[in-house]
């Protein structure tokens, strides 16, 4: 939920500097149909449902993994947009821990509540451990606790962060500073 707070300031800015939120729909992108796919995907995947999660393990790390190649097609697709070429790279930085980790997002046991056995994973995060690879790309960062839905974050969620702060400030802009 870290990203739902920079969401929030952005657009809290965006009004005070005169914007509307109608800019960032007016606005157009190549291939948006992959990324509502993949949304689609994590939020079947992750929703919790009896049926998914008596899907095979393989399974699901398979459609987060091939959630994560269609954002990817629509971050390559629109990567002379600033915004989504900041955003790209921290896709693309938590895309390449996951597959390097088996299809999870490793965390360290200070941000992986309930579980303290390496190897367990929590939907499309696992405790990090010696075996690890790039452990510093996982979510080693959270927010602080009395935040209300926090969680952990990694250094691609703020590039991700960034790019949708950078997406939202732009197209928020008054029709008339908008180049």
């Amino acid at each position: 939920m870290f990203i739902l707070y920079v969401v929030l300031i952005a657009i809290a800015i965006g009004y005070i500097w005169g914007g509307r939120l109608a800019g960032i729909v007016e606005s157009s992108f190549r291939w948006s149909w992959a990324v509502l796919a993949a949304i689609v995907i994590q939020l079947i995947i992750f929703s919790g449902f009896s049926w998914v999660e008596s899907l095979p393990t393989t399974v699901g790390v398979a459609l987060h993994l091939i959630s994560y190649l269609l954002v990817l097609v629509f971050i390559i697709a629109n990567v002379r947009e600033r915004a989504i070429a900041i955003l790209g790279t921290g896709t693309l930085l938590n895309f390449l821990v996951i597959i390097l980790n088996g299809g999870y997002m490793p965390t360290p046991a200070a941000n992986f509540k309930g579980v303290q056995q390496a190897g367990e994973v929590n939907n499309n995060t696992m405790l990090a451990d010696s075996g690890t690879l790039l452990p510093w790309l996982g979510d080693i960062f959270h927010l602080p606790s009395w935040l209300p839905l926090t969680n952990a974050f990694s250094i691609g969620d703020i590039f991700i962060a960034a790019g949708v702060f950078l997406y939202i400030l732009k197209y928020m802009k008054p029709v008339k500073a908008q180049s």
